[in-house]
C-alpha cells in the first residue's frame, strides 16, 4: 500500500509539474513569494510554516523564484494525494481505494489550479489529509499514547491556513472518543504541549518583522499586533458586515450549487454507501465545515478561489474509502 502511495504521488507530481505557472502568479502570489524569498509576514493569518518552506523551496537553483515555489506547490500537491491516498487504503483495507482518494484529490476545480501556482493551499490540502490520516491511525488500538506525537505536528500544522482551526475540533473530538480509555491526562497534557511547541513557529513573525524584514504586512512586534494579525482581526472587521450573517447564507447555497462543482456531487455517494466507520464521518464533518466556512467565514464568501480545498479533500477520501473493484470496473 505504501509503494502504491508514493508511486501516486510521484505521478501528481509530475502532472503539476507539466500544469505549473512558469513564475510568479496573480492575486496572492506575489505577495506570498516576497514573503516567503524574503521570509516576512504575509496577510493574515501570516502563514509562517508555508513562509518557511518557501524559503526552502526559493534556494532550488531551478528557474526563477516564483517558479521554485510554484514546484513547492506542486509537492504539496502530490504528497497531499499520497496520504490521502493512504488514508483512504487505511480504511477499506482496499489498495483500489488510495488509487481512488489518491487521483481525486489533486484534480478537483480548486487544488489543481492552485496546485500548479504560488500559493498556500497546497499546503492546506497536505494539512487536511494529514490530520485525517493522524485521526484514523490514532483511533486504533494502542495508539491513543501516541498523541503527544500527533499534537506537535498539529501545532506545525496551524502555522497554515486558519480553516485548519476549525478542522481540529472534530478530529480531536473523534481520536478522544476512539481512545477515551487510553487519555490519561499525562497523555493529553503530553499532546497539549506538543502542540504548544509547534505553534512556536508563529514566532517566525514578530522576530522578522523587528529584523525589518523586506515583506512587513502588519508589523507584528506588539502582542496586540501580533493577536490582530494571527486571528486576522483586521480583515473580519473590514469584512464584518459579511461574516457571520445568516441572511446571505441561502442566496450562497443556491449559488455553490449552481456553480455544478464535482467537489459538491462527490459526498452524494454518502447516501448509497452508507459507511459505518466513524473515521468515514469524519471526513464527512470536514466537509461541512469547509462548506460553512466558505460561506459565512470566508470574508471573500464564495467568490475566493480558495472554497473546496479542505472538503474535496475530505470528500476524496471518502470516496476512496467506501469505493470497491467492482464499482471501479
Amino acid at each position: 500500500m505504501t509503494r502504491v502511495c508514493v508511486g501516486l504521488s510521484l505521478l501528481v507530481f509530475g502532472a503539476m509539474v507539466a500544469a505549473a505557472a512558469p513564475g510568479g502568479t496573480w492575486f496572492d502570489g506575489g505577495e506570498l513569494a516576497s514573503a516567503a524569498v524574503n521570509l516576512g509576514v504575509a496577510h493574515p493569518t501570516g502563514f509562517p510554516l508555508w513562509a518557511l518552506l518557501g524559503k526552502a523551496a526559493a534556494l532550488l537553483p531551478l528557474g526563477d523564484l516564483g517558479f521554485r515555489i510554484v514546484l513547492l506547490s506542486a509537492a504539496l500537491t502530490a504528497a497531499a494525494a499520497g496520504v490521502a491516498g493512504w488514508t483512504a487504503a487505511r480504511l477499506s483495507g482496499r489498495v483500489e481505494s488510495a488509487v481512488v482518494a489518491g487521483l481525486l484529490v489533486p484534480f478537483g476545480p480548486t487544488l489543481f489550479l492552485h496546485g500548479a501556482t504560488v500559493e498556500v493551499y497546497a499546503l492546506h490540502a497536505l494539512s487536511v489529509a494529514a490530520l485525517l490520516a493522524m485521526s484514523a491511525w490514532l483511533a486504533e488500538e494502542g495508539r491513543g499514547r501516541r498523541l503527544p506525537a500527533a499534537g506537535l505536528v498539529v501545532g506545525l500544522a496551524l502555522g497554515g491556513h486558519g480553516e485548519l482551526r476549525l478542522l481540529v475540533l472534530p478530529a480531536l473530538g473523534f481520536v478522544l472518543w476512539k481512545r477515551r480509555r487510553d487519555m490519561t491526562l499525562g497523555v493529553f497534557s503530553g499532546a497539549a504541549a506538543m502542540c504548544a511547541l509547534g505553534l512556536l513557529i508563529y514566532a517566525e513573525l514578530p522576530v522578522r518583522s523587528a529584523a525589518g524584514a523586506a515583506r512587513d504586512w502588519a508589523e507584528p512586534v506588539t502582542w496586540r499586533s501580533f493577536l490582530d494579525h494571527v486571528s486576522a482581526a483586521r480583515i473580519r472587521a473590514a469584512f464584518a458586515p459579511r461574516m457571520f450573517n445568516v441572511a446571505h447564507v441561502p442566496a450562497d447555497l443556491l449559488r455553490y450549487a449552481r456553480q455544478a462543482r464535482w467537489d459538491l456531487a462527490i459526498p452524494l455517494i454518502f447516501v448509497f454507501a452508507r459507511p459505518r466507520r466513524a473515521a468515514v464521518g469524519l471526513a464527512v464533518a470536514f466537509f461541512v465545515i469547509d462548506v460553512a466556512y466558505s460561506v459565512l467565514i470566508n470574508p471573500m464568501g464564495l467568490d475566493d478561489l480558495q472554497n473546496g480545498v479542505a472538503g474535496f479533500t475530505a470528500a476524496a477520501v471518502v470516496a476512496g474509502a467506501v469505493c470497491s473493484t467492482r464499482w471501479l470496473l
